[in-house]
């Protein structure tokens, strides 16, 4: 059974879609992107389970460094993997993304740094490399989704970087990616 559900997804520019598909955006002159971060793990932590052990680790090298990550932490989630989400699909789809007006609204959760990578873009390496589930639902109604996707092979190479950048290096791939399948269906 399990076998025969891995066989039923469409793969869309390497997403799959895992439910429903994108013909309700044709027409659309924006949609509103909201973030749910209750899914986010770093690796095979939990995100609450990843900031505990760094900032321990970090405030035993020096007192109060661990609080300060734990603060630009948070910061980094709205400033850096929202921002860089939001930026990357405003500018590729070409209509306002932030519009709690607009009849669609898509939900980006789950979100899952597999492989924190190592190396640079310059001498290789292993890439970081991401997992992450959009669903569009209609603002009005979030109880049942229109159309679920994930993208299962979101990468960035750095020349170095923090886990927040390649996060939202990871991200930013993730929707360019996405803004293919939504342009096929506006």
């Amino acid at each position: 059974m399990m076998a025969l559900s891995l066989f039923s997804f469409q793969s869309v520019n390497g997403q799959k879609i895992l439910s429903g598909d994108l013909k309700f955006l044709k027409g659309q002159g924006s949609i509103n992107v909201v973030f749910d971060f209750s899914g986010l793990k770093i690796e095979k932590e939990i995100e609450s389970e990843f900031l505990a052990r760094e900032a321990d680790e970090r405030n035993k090298k020096e007192a109060g460094s661990g609080d300060k990550m734990k603060e630009n932490w948070e910061k980094d989630k709205t400033e850096r993997f929202v921002a860089g989400f939001v930026k990357i699909l405003k500018e590729d789809l070409g209509i306002p993304v932030e519009d709690a007006n607009a009849k669609y609204t898509l939900v980006v959760y789950n979100i899952n740094l597999t492989n924190k990578g190592w190396g640079n873009k310059f001498s290789g390496g292993n890439p970081a490399s991401m997992e992450v589930d959009f669903k569009f639902v209609e603002t009005g109604n979030q109880n049942s989704a229109l159309c679920e996707l994930r993208e299962e092979h979101a990468r960035y190479m750095a020349t170095g970087g923090t886990i927040s950048q390649k996060i939202q290096g990871c991200l930013e791939y993730a929707a360019h990616q996405l803004v293919k399948s939504m342009k096929k269906n506006m």
